[in-house]
Order: C-alpha cells, then sequence, then structure tokens
C-alpha cells in the first residue's frame, strides 16, 4: 500500500486523525520559491500568477506535498495603510506603521480582500495553484498573526511598549489585526 495515496489523501487522513501510508513531506518553501523560478522577490511579492508559478516551479524541483502561499508579516499591515518597503533580494520590510500616534486606531479602516494592498495578490495565486494541482496537492495560504499584524501597524518597538504603557490601545489594534485576518479569510 505504500506511495499508493497522492498528497490531498495523506493530508486528509491526518486531519481526522488517520494514518496515511505515510507522512506527507512539506518543508516550507515560501520566497526562496523565487530563486527556483528565476524571479525577483518584488516580482514573486506582487504578482498573484508569478507567485504561484514560483510555488510549482519549486514543487516539481523538490516533490514536496503542499503548496504554499506566503510571501511576507507585513500582507495585512500593508493593505490596512502601513508602508511596506519591496527589496530585489529580500522579502518586504515595515518602513512606515500606518499608527505613529495612538489616536489614528480609531481612524483604521478594515481592509478590503479583494482590492486593499497585496491581498489579492494572494487570492490570485490560490486560485492559480488551486486550479493548477489543487485536485493533487493541497494549497497552503499562511496569513499573519493578530500580534504580527498589530507590530506591523504600529511599529515593533512602539507596539511592544504599549503592552505596558498603553494595554487598552494595545488591546484595540490587536482587535482590529484580528478583525481584518478573519475577514481576509
Amino acid at each position: 500500500m505504500a506511495g499508493e495515496m497522492n498528497p490531498r489523501e495523506r493530508w486528509g487522513l491526518l486531519l481526522i486523525d488517520e494514518f496515511p501510508d505515510r507522512p506527507p513531506v512539506y518543508p516550507l518553501v515560501t520566497s526562496h520559491a523565487s530563486a527556483v523560478y528565476g524571479c525577483d522577490l518584488i516580482s514573486y511579492c506582487s504578482d498573484g500568477k508569478i507567485l504561484a508559478e514560483a510555488q510549482l516551479a519549486a514543487q516539481r524541483k523538490y516533490g514536496h506535498e503542499g503548496l504554499s502561499v506566503f510571501t511576507d508579516v507585513g500582507l495585512i499591515a500593508e493593505a490596512m495603510g502601513s508602508k511596506y518597503h519591496l527589496r530585489e533580494f529580500e522579502v518586504p520590510i515595515l518602513n512606515r506603521p500606518i499608527i505613529e500616534e495612538l489616536s489614528a486606531i480609531d481612524k483604521l479602516k478594515l481592509p478590503a480582500p479583494g482590492g486593499s494592498g497585496r491581498l489579492p495578490v494572494y487570492l490570485e495565486a490560490i486560485e492559480k495553484l488551486y486550479q493548477a494541482k489543487g485536485d493533487v496537492l493541497p494549497v497552503f495560504a499562511f496569513v499573519p498573526a493578530p500580534f504580527t499584524t498589530a507590530a506591523g501597524l504600529r511599529g515593533i518597538e512602539d507596539f511592544l511598549v504599549d503592552t505596558i504603557t498603553e494595554p487598552e490601545a494595545a488591546h484595540r489594534i490587536l482587535e482590529l489585526s484580528l478583525e481584518a485576518a478573519i475577514k481576509f479569510c
């Protein structure tokens, strides 16, 4: 029976607490896929078609049993207004948080999944990967967690200080970050 299941079947059994013919092999191949595909990280992070093609190229090369949709931890914070610097050979970094003063918290808007920042890039990549290989390979889309998004909205150091000196403001930023993640999911 070994080797008779496809990756989707293996993952499916694990989800219901059953044993597949063998464990699925799934190294987390994210931005490295751009190097395999031969594109820079700016293209990988800003074009859903390229992100999908890069992931497919990496999967063909390594044979892992899942496809990853992930560019960087600032995805939702950027969609809410923080500025990120896209770089050719390194993942994007926070350039300017949207919440420079705590009074800006009440002005934050939840992002539109299909039209804010680079969220549509994710959705396009998910769709293309699912169309290309979704019948055999699961597509794993990684969404930044609320604490990570909150740090991207306020700036890492300021947010960490806020957790001690302004806990109510920190909780409000976390609540908005959670709402944004749920809405995107």
